[in-house]
């Protein structure tokens, strides 16, 4: 299945978190989590022009951060798997727990910053067909 994104937009990305945008002229805490143990911070080579599942993570959010090239970001909600969408990740965004996902690039492969807790409890789901932008 061929998705298109859509524009990015507080309403467009509010069913599955929010933009990480600063409001304040300087340094500014925009997640955190109290209950953690600890966070890990990646990076991500995005290669994939499509994908046969989505994944989420049911005890963390997670952040995805442009870093260098062109990535996408499909989405679906917790409760409907397979109703995903794209938007390109042209800024950080915070993905809340529990909403699927995963990251695909039109084109030459991309970087992604992730940063999520230390212990990720993972689910995968099989989509009917696969997805690509």
């Amino acid at each position: 299945m061929r998705l298109t994104p859509r524009p990015l937009t507080d309403e467009t990305f509010a069913p599955y978190g929010r933009i990480l945008e600063a409001k304040a002229d300087r340094f500014q805490v925009v997640a955190s989590d109290a209950e953690a143990k600890g966070w890990q911070v990646g990076l991500n080579r995005a290669v994939d022009r499509e994908h046969p599942s989505v994944h989420r993570h049911l005890n963390t959010d997670e952040i995805f951060a442009p870093s260098a090239g062109h990535a996408v970001l499909v989405l679906a909600p917790p409760d409907r798997p397979d109703e995903v969408e794209a938007f390109d990740l042209d800024r950080p965004l915070l993905v809340r727990a529990g909403v699927w996902h995963t990251t695909l690039v039109p084109g030459d492969p991309a970087l992604v910053l992730l940063a999520e807790t230390l212990d990720p409890v993972s689910e995968d789901h099989p989509l009917p067909e696969p997805v690509r932008v």
